[in-house]
């Protein structure tokens, strides 16, 4: 049965000696079970104002904690704002020097492109954007690692603008001399495209002898019978007719030391002595000698020197495609003659 807590005004305690005054000391409460007074205990309010006392110190100590930490700051904290603003200072530094170099490259693209332009007749390959370090809010990279990347940027970028500007003032001494000579640049076949390379210069397997010999030129697949175009203008320095090797071939010589060859051919539309202009028919494609299949074998040489023929391609292809071909040239192992 519950306790019935009823105070009981009449009844008092003097709990000290010489109390006069009748003061209540003690509470008392009934006992509903018993039916007897007994008095009431005092632990619930010592621990309640234990707990308040504890409660406001805690709140106390972390106001003074915020408010010292606020007004008064440790060296450590002193030093790290310090090195932060440094850091600050140095990377609007290189802002300003990135800045002024990236405008220094795109002037010295601008000239690279009228330059490209007026020898190739066509438009600058674009080169793929370098690669750059890029920063959000949440990124967490440290201060130092951006200022060092920074700095690496700026350092590719003021090489890449050396380069740029050798290379410019190399092409551009090159094309204004007396002796440059435009090399044989043409296509020696319509509708090219990298699917249609096969070996190219280097060590390659003949498909017939199965032996690794050298390669001197490209292997271009066709179809029997398709034009086949001289890549610049010249004179027929050789035409030959044969059942082995090549087959029929045509050997033209153009200014500047170069020379082109064309291999494998069918029927030949031109004879030793005459002059043909660039891009015209001069045979077309077949598979006398020892191919495997219609194709062109075309060789370029630079003053009796082996050249790869890819390298004269660029002026018709866009990057990709030169790509491609130097891939496929040079991973082709086996050779169709």
């Amino acid at each position: 049965m519950p306790i019935c807590r009823l105070p009981i005004p009449s009844i008092q305690e003097d709990t000290e000696p010489g109390n006069t005054k009748g003061q209540m000391k003690t509470k008392y409460i009934l006992d509903g079970n018993d039916f007897e007074v007994k008095p009431q205990g005092r632990l619930w309010p010592a621990v309640r104002t234990v707990i308040s006392v504890l409660m406001l110190s805690i709140a106390f100590t972390i106001v003074a904690y915020l408010l010292l930490a606020l007004v008064f700051s440790t060296r450590t904290e002193r030093a790290l704002r310090k090195e932060t603003r440094q850091y600050a200072s140095e990377y609007r530094l290189l802002e300003q020097k990135e800045k002024l170099l990236r405008a220094e490259l795109a002037g010295l693209e601008l000239q690279n492109d009228d330059l490209y332009n007026t020898i190739f007749n066509s438009p600058a390959p674009r080169a793929r954007d370098m690669n750059t370090f890029k920063y959000s809010i949440r990124d967490t990279t440290r201060d130092e690692n951006i200022i060092t990347n920074s700095a690496l940027r700026l350092e590719d970028l003021s090489h890449s603008a050396a380069v740029t500007e050798e290379n410019f003032t190399y092409i551009l001494r090159k094309v204004t001399g007396k002796d440059f000579v435009m090399p044989p640049m043409n296509l020696p076949l319509k509708n090219f495209s990298y699917a249609r390379v096969g070996a190219s210069i280097g060590e390659k397997q003949s498909p017939i002898f199965r032996v690794v010999f050298h390669h001197t030129g490209m292997d271009i697949f066709s179809e029997s019978g398709e034009p086949v175009l001289a890549t610049a203008a010249g004179y027929v320095s050789e035409v030959s007719r044969s059942v082995s090797g090549l087959g029929n071939t045509v050997t033209i010589t153009h200014e500047g030391g170069y020379t082109t060859k064309y291999g494998h051919l069918a029927d030949i539309s031109v004879r030793t002595g005459s002059y043909v202009k660039k891009g015209a028919r001069i045979a077309a494609t077949g598979v006398s000698g020892q191919t495997m299949a219609p194709c062109l074998h075309y060789e370029v040489r630079k003053d009796g020197e082996v050249c790869d023929p890819v390298h004269y391609f660029y002026y018709n292809l866009n990057p990709e495609e030169y790509a491609n071909c130097l891939i496929v040239g040079s991973s082709t192992g086996q050779s169709l003659d």
